[in-house]
């Protein structure tokens, strides 16, 4: 029988207890294995006990995610497979890899670790940081009171106002820190290229 793994990165346990059951109906040599605590762990466990998924035979190397923020640049598209954050989308990936393992179309661990290891000079590390930074400087930057109703809406009626309380002191700290050393007296920092550009 035909063992793999792979290994996917999921925002939001709920999503799980969708996809195990059935990815595990389509495949029977496929195995979850899932680390951690916390007050999911009994959502999986029902998922568990209800699908009797107790005896998995052992499920190379293929990694699934969500999009979070940073992903697309810390990994290729050739080596992971990107999905919205649904169960629809993360089965639909689940399964492409699981064909990819299986028809052998994916390398070797090795060679992905040699792969992987060469994004990780420090310039390559810095050169990833710098694309983060400048998407998020081409943002749209919401004003308070809208970044406050965000926060209401996202965090729930009462967490949401503990939240927004906390973001509003924080912005006239920010305000009053401000007024004390205003932007002109702080110095611009200087092109990290170095002389006449000998760093690049």
């Amino acid at each position: 029988m035909l063992t793999f793994n792979i290994h996917f990165i999921i925002s939001g346990t709920d999503l799980l207890s969708g996809i195990i059951p059935e990815l595990c109906q389509k495949h029977l040599d496929l195995k979850f294995l899932i680390g951690g605590e916390g007050p999911k762990r009994i959502v999986l466990e029902e998922v568990r006990e209800r699908y009797q998924l107790h005896d998995r035979n052992d499920c190379g190397l293929c990694v699934v995610s969500t999009k979070v923020g940073g992903i697309p640049e810390v990994l290729p598209e050739s080596l992971i497979i990107l999905c919205e954050p649904s169960v629809k989308s993360l089965c639909e990936g689940l399964e492409k890899a699981i064909s990819q393992v299986k028809s052998g179309t994916l390398p070797a661990p090795e060679k992905i670790h040699n792969i992987v290891k060469t994004f990780y000079t420090w310039r390559n590390v810095a050169e990833r940081t710098e694309k983060v930074y400048e998407r998020v400087a081409k943002e749209t930057v919401l004003p308070i009171h809208k970044r406050l109703n965000k926060l209401i809406s996202h965090c729930g009626p009462v967490t949401g106002y503990i939240f927004a309380l906390l973001a509003v002191f924080s912005y006239l700290f920010l305000t009053f820190l401000r007024w004390m050393t205003p932007d002109s007296v702080i110095d611009v920092a200087v092109d990290a290229s170095g002389p006449r550009g000998a760093w690049t």
